[in-house]
């Protein structure tokens, strides 16, 4: 499987993680059938139209230094290319600076299976670097220098690397 490039959403009200199955056709990531399909409600109690999710695939995720394998639920979801749920914020229980619009990874499962060393990923946050004016010794942290404004909402992710600031 060749690698390939996405925005990722983090959701507290979706139970597991998902893909769309746009990226899964376009980059042509293995699937298997799912020993028991599920129906996939949306927030109001609705199923989605793509009727249930009866396939997942498992891949390698990379954020900053983070890595691991993770599989999920394949199903149209939307303008987004993952959702990483509920299942996945527990596992990693990362620390989210809303303000900031950072995440930390700094739980001790990914400090044992996922990171080398601990590390920031700052996302959609303009130019500034909101980390220049720390206090704290962030010497050992790996600092990721902040995403530009997201692409706009389009079927296409082509170029998505064309987005992120020098």
């Amino acid at each position: 499987m060749k690698p390939f490039h996405g925005w990722a959403m983090l959701d507290s009200g979706a139970s597991s993680c998902f893909i769309h199955k746009k990226l899964v056709s376009e980059f042509q990531i293995p699937v298997t059938k799912k020993k028991s399909p599920r129906l996939l409600k949306v927030i109001d109690g609705r199923e989605i139209s793509s009727g249930m999710v009866d396939t997942e695939c498992t891949f390698i995720l990379k954020l900053g230094s983070h890595q691991e394998e993770i599989v999920c639920n394949v199903a149209e979801i939307g303008k987004h290319d993952i959702v990483l749920g509920m299942s996945w914020l527990k596992k990693h229980n990362p620390t989210i600076d809303w303000p900031n619009k950072s995440i930390q990874f700094n739980s001790t499962f990914c400090s044992q299976n996922c990171i080398a060393v601990n590390n920031v990923i700052l996302g959609n946050v303009g130019g500034h670097n909101h980390q220049q004016d720390a206090s704290e010794d962030l010497s050992g942290t790996e600092v990721y220098e902040p995403l530009g404004e997201a692409p706009p909402e389009t079927e296409d992710i082509s170029g998505l690397e064309n987005h992120i600031k020098d």
